[in-house]
């Protein structure tokens, strides 16, 4: 997982290398040298009209780079806790999988109209009405509320799922408990909804799993598994397409639409057509919601994904998990 986080991560580290050459050069060619007894008397100088000239035209410029290094950074955050949701989504998959948590999806099976084969791999659909893939949905949401916008974008409680509004209400619990002088500030709670509330309605969830033996020809007699295809004895329980088996690769994919900042996030979305007639490509990565929210909002989507290997076998005396 760090070799593909430090992949993802190597456009956002040339173009900050580029933005601090740029600040560089800009530093350079506007002669600014730091002098704090100067800096100290600017409120009451009034001499250097040509310095404030030059203040001027090099200021923008400057803050314009400036804001351009702290989105790339927070870019480069939001690309290494997508890959972490990813990893601790997967990680739920292989918990809750062997777990019996119903009638309707026993061990080792997810919900089985939720499913489809393409090629031999199985899709659970990021609609499925599934306990488990539900565990599996929120495990990733959590692990991207940390990058999530605090800020009232006037999302509404009906459009959070369920499970999101048990989570932040245990998260409020949480941070009561471990930071008690919070109880007085009445802004915590309405961030904590807002970044998870944020992270439940823009983040896609999809759960793939491979045979261990598929493609080897040895899915109908050799091991181990215990849902062969096609096995000659009867007395073994029939093939199942839902059941994930021993051993068996399950890879979590998630996308999140992350937020950019409203300044960057405006200028990165706005359409530019150089004189070769060739439109940037920037900004068509960039999505601008109007209406959606309270405010403008421009995102862009992130996807990662993880693969962990399913360890969980069925048990002799099948155990329900509340």
């Amino acid at each position: 997982m760090t070799r593909h986080i430090l992949q993802a991560n190597l456009p956002c580290l040339t173009a900050l290398a580029v933005a601090f050459g740029a600040l560089w050069v800009l530093k350079r060619g506007s002669g600014a040298r730091w002098d704090l007894k100067r800096l100290r008397e600017l409120h009451r100088c009034q001499d250097g009209g040509v310095q404030s000239l030059a203040f001027v035209l090099t200021l923008p410029i400057f803050i314009v780079i400036l804001m351009f290094i702290v989105q790339v950074s927070q870019l480069m955050i939001a690309i290494t806790m997508v890959h972490y949701s990813a990893f601790a989504s997967a990680r739920s998959a292989v918990v809750w999988l062997p777990a019996q948590v119903s009638e309707l999806e026993p061990e080792n099976r997810l919900h089985i109209d939720s499913h489809r084969e393409i090629d031999g791999q199985f899709y659970l659909l990021p609609s499925a009405e599934s306990v488990k893939y539900r565990h599996i949905r929120q495990a990733a949401i959590l692990g991207l509320a940390p990058i999530a916008p605090s800020r009232d974008l006037g999302i509404q409680s009906g459009n959070v799922s369920a499970d999101s509004l048990r989570s932040i209400a245990a998260a409020q619990n949480m941070y009561r408990s471990l930071v008690p002088s919070s109880q007085t500030n009445q802004r915590i709670n309405p961030r904590i909804a807002n970044k998870i509330g944020y992270a439940d309605q823009n983040t896609i969830v999809v759960v793939s799993w491979r045979d261990a033996n598929s493609g080897r020809g040895r899915e109908t007699l050799v091991g181990p598994t215990y849902n062969p295809r096609n096995h000659p004895n009867p007395a073994v329980p029939p093939w199942e397409p839902g059941e994930v088996g021993w051993q068996d690769a399950i890879t979590v994919h998630v996308a999140h639409d992350f937020a950019l900042i409203p300044g960057p996030g405006r200028l990165l979305a706005k359409h530019l057509v150089p004189s070769s007639g060739i439109p940037d490509e920037v900004y068509q990565r960039i999505t601008t919601r109007r209406g959606q929210y309270s405010e403008p909002l421009y995102s862009v989507r992130i996807t990662a994904s993880a693969t962990l290997p399913n360890e969980g076998m069925k048990s002799v005396m099948p155990y329900q998990q509340e």
